[in-house]
């Protein structure tokens, strides 16, 4: 896999006693593009196209208590084309 972060940010402090603050659900700082994916099996080489998820990605403090569907977000994107997978 070759990863480029593309931008990383420093963000205020957020508070980290809230489940949706850790482990997975962890703010991303970073903008990512990853090319040449390992892939295990394989891409059927006629699937073209994107798939799109819309998730929460609380890079700045709540103004008041921290709901995962309130404030910031991040889409992710997966492009399938030639067999091979990429994301951003």
């Amino acid at each position: 896999m070759k990863k480029t972060v593309v931008s990383e940010r420093k963000v205020p402090s957020l508070p980290t006693d809230h489940p949706y603050m850790n482990g997975a659900w962890r703010p991303n700082l970073q903008e990512v593009v990853a090319t040449r994916l390992e892939v295990i099996g394989q891409i059927p080489k006629d699937l073209e196209g994107v798939y799109l998820r819309n998730t929460e990605n609380p890079v700045y403090g709540s103004l008041g208590k921290y709901h995962p569907f309130d404030g910031d977000g991040m889409v992710h994107m997966v492009r399938f084309h030639a067999g091979k997978a990429e994301y951003r």
